[in-house]
């Protein structure tokens, strides 16, 4: 999955993810996400599946509601997850939709693979972009 971390920021991580489209982005973003909490999050095993639906007015927040779901599942049901499929859409002249296949393992199972705990996504920094044939975002998380 494209992504890079960047120095950026003192006391939390930050990472830019990209895509040929919005929804490569999206699973290279969650990617990047994951991989801050543990180590080569695409060897995750697919114990658990959730399905995921968003809609939100525009990408940057659909973006910031689909990572902050992830940490929420995280929190809330002890699973770590990352999208097997991601499907965006317009779904009105003023909102997107996202539908998202996911999959991954309980956090106990994890042991010593965990890295940090992410605590929120950040709208420090946050952004979302078409770059020349990129889609590009950049995401700050709190450790």
């Amino acid at each position: 999955m494209p992504y890079q971390y960047l120095d950026i920021v003192t006391a939390d991580e930050a990472f830019r993810a990209w895509g040929r489209t919005k929804e490569e982005l999206f699973i290279s973003a969650a990617h990047a996400l994951t991989g801050v909490m543990v180590e080569k999050p695409e060897k995750l095993r697919p114990l658990i599946r959730k399905e995921l639906i968003l809609e939100e007015e525009s990408l940057e927040f659909l973006l910031f509601a689909f990572l902050k779901e992830i940490l929420f599942l995280k929190d809330a049901e002890r699973v770590l997850l990352i999208p097997e499929r991601v499907n965006i859409a317009k779904s009105s002249q003023s909102s997107w939709k996202l539908k998202a296949e996911l999959y991954g393992e309980n956090l106990d199972d994890l042991g010593e693979n965990l890295l940090v705990d992410v605590k929120a996504i950040t709208l420090h920094e946050f952004s979302v972009e078409r770059k020349d044939d990129l889609w590009q975002a950049t995401v700050v998380v709190d450790v």
